[in-house]
């Protein structure tokens, strides 16, 4: 009888909280795994590589301390091409976002909820499509001869012989534009989830009060978005590693015009075989973008208050 009422006796809470200590780090280990193997290790290793002049080919591995960071910074490389990724990121991301939520705003009004996931499908549709296939379609549209770009212009009666992608003073522009349909779906949806958090009871008094549409999205719309704007701008920095499409569509040309800091430290690891050295550029590229969205958050907050 005395073994039957122990064996029936609850456990104790100390033995509750035991098993749940041991439970929980096993529950969390495969992801803690996974980051460590895929996430953690590889800037581990890329950091470690920064302090070697380490070349796959030539099966060299030489320890060199901070060469390669001084000879970051004194490069000249590394200047134009970071000052091609500053003037893409000003050309693409305000327009990119600027336009997401004039469309996201009028979605949003939008009574009829099937008209509305019809259009949110519609512009985000380009961001499922596979890169290679934007890249050559745009490729297409920007031909100088029997590209969508020149039939319009010719249909409209406007200038035909301006050669997007072979011309300096156009090239970057086109791949920012490029950039700016392929993402602008995905830019409306971030944009769309922060103004479902918008008390419409706001929007609705400051229409009652008077205050004109322009006024509205400046005033309230804006500010109360600017979480989800930052979100924005922090996924948007990127773009300053660049590589796919200028190496894709104009191989970094004409005359250097698209040689973005991305495709610069890409020809260095791939071209040149000086793997230590690229890897600098990555890394101290990362950490300007942290830098940089460290700064945004800064301001975001000053904002706010």
């Amino acid at each position: 009888m005395v073994k039957a009422e122990s064996a029936s006796r609850p456990r104790r809470f100390g033995s509750w909280v035991r098993s749940d200590l041991a439970v929980g780090p096993a529950l969390i280990a495969p992801a803690v795994i996974l980051v460590g193997v895929f996430v953690l290790w590889p800037i581990a290793r890329a950091v470690y590589l920064t302090f070697f002049d380490y070349s796959f080919l030539a099966d060299r591995s030489a320890f060199i301390g901070l060469t390669n960071y001084l000879e970051w910074a004194r490069d000249p490389r590394m200047w134009h091409s970071l000052w091609i990724s500053v003037k893409f990121f000003m050309l693409y991301v305000p327009t990119s976002m600027a336009i997401a939520l004039l469309i996201a705003v009028l979605i949003d009004r939008l009574a009829n909820a099937h008209f509305a996931s019809i259009y949110r499908t519609i512009f985000y549709f380009p961001v499922v499509l596979p890169a290679a296939i934007v890249f050559q379609m745009w490729i297409w549209i920007y031909e100088p001869t029997l590209g969508f770009m020149t039939l319009t212009g010719e249909a409209v009666g406007a200038d035909t012989s301006l050669n997007w992608l072979g011309e300096p003073r156009t090239a970057l522009g086109a791949l920012a534009i490029m950039n700016v349909w392929r993402h602008l779906g995905e830019t409306v949806i971030f944009f769309l989830i922060g103004l479902a958090n918008i008390p419409k009871e706001n929007l609705e008094a400051a229409r009652l009060d008077g205050a004109s549409e322009v006024k509205i999205v400046t005033r309230i719309i804006i500010p109360l978005l600017a979480p989800m704007i930052f979100l924005v701008f922090v996924l948007r920095l990127k773009v300053l590693e660049l590589v796919a499409e200028p190496l894709f569509m104009t191989q970094g040309g004409p005359i250097g015009s698209t040689m973005t800091y991305g495709l610069q430290a890409y020809e260095l690891f791939h071209q040149e075989d000086r793997i230590g050295y690229a890897n600098t550029w990555f890394v101290l590229m990362a950490g300007l973008a942290v830098a940089a969205a460290a700064f945004a958050g800064k301001r975001m907050r000053q904002f706010q208050n």
